[in-house]
């Protein structure tokens, strides 16, 4: 299977509506969910410019996280996952939303589809990994901004998070919703 495009947004209408800031919408999600966490994204090569770049360790921590993640949702196979069109790809089967600064495609699968956005035949680099992952159901939300290298946030319940920080292959801090990283502990 893989991704396939959305012909109506309306399944992102909680994250446009959301109130707050849009880069802690953009980095955080909505503030709907009883508990955040960031997940680190594991680097021991600092650059000039920060940590370089490892899509490949990126795609196993993700793959770690929707593991746990999957067993706290009653649509496990039934994922909503947006792409930021300012990859240069506009995705025109894909309907579309916004928040302020961002706009993305919106598509559906399943967790394996989320980790392989290749399959939309786009050029080859162009697209790593999904910016927002969340399951139909809305009981948890993955943001990952396209300005982050070092971490993404996770969105849930107090459960989940829990599990998720106790999780091999993942290393997680729950945090309150729209902390600023100067004030992560990592």
């Amino acid at each position: 299977m893989s991704l396939l495009p959305t012909r109506d947004a309306s399944e992102a209408n909680w994250i446009v509506s959301a109130e707050g800031p849009w880069y802690v919408v953009g980095t955080y999600g909505p503030p709907v969910f009883e508990t955040y966490a960031r997940v680190a994204l594991h680097r021991d090569d600092v650059t000039a410019h920060g940590y370089s770049h490892h899509p490949a360790d990126d795609k196993r921590i993700l793959a770690a996280v929707l593991a746990v993640l999957g067993d706290h949702t009653s649509t496990p196979d039934a994922l909503n996952v947006a792409i930021w069109v300012g990859f240069g790809h506009s995705l025109p089967r894909a309907a579309h939303f916004e928040i302020p600064a961002r706009e993305f495609a919106l598509l559906t699968g399943t967790v394996e589809d989320a980790l392989d956005p290749t399959s939309l035949d786009l050029e080859p680099g162009a697209i790593e990994l999904p910016q927002m992952i969340w399951p139909h159901d809305r009981a948890w939300m993955v943001c990952w901004d396209v300005d982050e290298v070092n971490n993404f946030s996770v969105g849930g319940s107090a459960v989940a998070m829990a599990r998720l920080q106790a999780a091999d292959r993942v290393s997680a801090e729950i945090v309150p919703y729209g902390t600023p990283e100067d004030d992560w502990t990592w």
